[in-house]
């Protein structure tokens, strides 16, 4: 019998798959059937930087924030899908995803899903020569996405 200390953080199935629920800390057992022996481990979750997905192609990364798709810069060779539009008017100055200058390009894919991305604001360029919602994109799919009051 599999079993978790904090089914708030993680849940087991009757076979021993582990599902990852919120951030934490759970123990999970599994106890014979006769109850002589059971063995412990304990599992840590922590905190996507995204609502859902792995960032595969089969299962992207889901954005629903603007905190969200400024973190896409942190997993350039992944996979997303916007799942609502998305205001950017909280930042004064968005910088642009992917760096050409230390060859950081987006190379994975970017479905907008028929959102829209508003209120993209760039007020200045550091010295770079890159201005849009990405700046450097080297073999990338980015799709179904509208870009207004920009």
């Amino acid at each position: 019998m599999w079993a978790s200390g904090d089914n708030a953080v993680a849940i087991v199935s009757d076979s021993g798959m582990v599902t990852p629920v919120s951030a934490g800390t759970a123990t999970i057992s599994a106890t014979t059937v006769d109850g002589g022996f059971t063995a412990e481990c304990e599992v840590t979750v922590t905190a996507s930087d995204f609502s859902a997905g792995a960032g595969t192609e089969s299962s992207p990364y889901q954005i629903t924030t603007a905190q969200q798709l400024d973190k896409v810069r942190n997993h350039l060779d992944k996979h997303f899908v916007l799942k609502n539009d998305i205001d950017l008017a909280e930042y004064d100055n968005w910088i642009p995803i992917g760096e050409v200058y230390s060859s950081r390009p987006f190379e994975g894919s970017f479905d907008g899903n028929g959102h829209s991305i508003t209120n993209l604001k760039i007020t200045t360029s550091n010295g770079l020569r890159m201005f849009g919602l990405f700046g450097y994109v080297v073999d990338a799919e980015i799709k179904d996405l509208k870009i207004e009051n920009a």
